[in-house]
């Protein structure tokens, strides 16, 4: 015992201030249930089923997609074989090493690290 519990016990003793009646607990649920006011009791709906509208819209939401989607890879693949190998090997050629100039730039790499990457590998 802590020495709160002491304290108490030594003022007040065992006894103890509050009493529940005999049996208060047996028919303490059927007193609560009858001051409630009786309520009708509801059948529970059954749900309902989706509209056909619906369902068709997301069928045509994903038809939309689909044909947005097919439209772009034939497009982007007809513009593919339309540029001629020359110009393309030209302007790969020429890209790269642009990219190459711009990344050295950024990194500020001179010829000397340059070729010191290059060696290591």
């Amino acid at each position: 015992m802590g020495t709160e519990d002491k304290f108490l016990k030594e003022q007040f003793g065992n006894k103890r201030p509050f009493k529940v009646p005999d049996g208060y607990f047996e028919n303490l649920a059927s007193q609560i249930m009858e001051k409630f006011p009786e309520r009708d009791v509801k059948v529970a709906q059954k749900q309902k089923k989706p509209s056909v509208w619906r369902i068709y819209r997301y069928v045509a939401v994903a038809a939309c997609l689909c044909a947005i989607m097919f439209s772009v890879l034939i497009y982007l693949d007809k513009a593919q074989k339309d540029v001629s190998p020359e110009l393309q090997s030209s302007v790969t050629y020429d890209s790269y090493y642009d990219v190459v100039d711009y990344v050295t730039d950024y990194g500020m790499m001179d010829n000397d690290d340059i070729y010191a990457l290059l060696s290591e590998n």
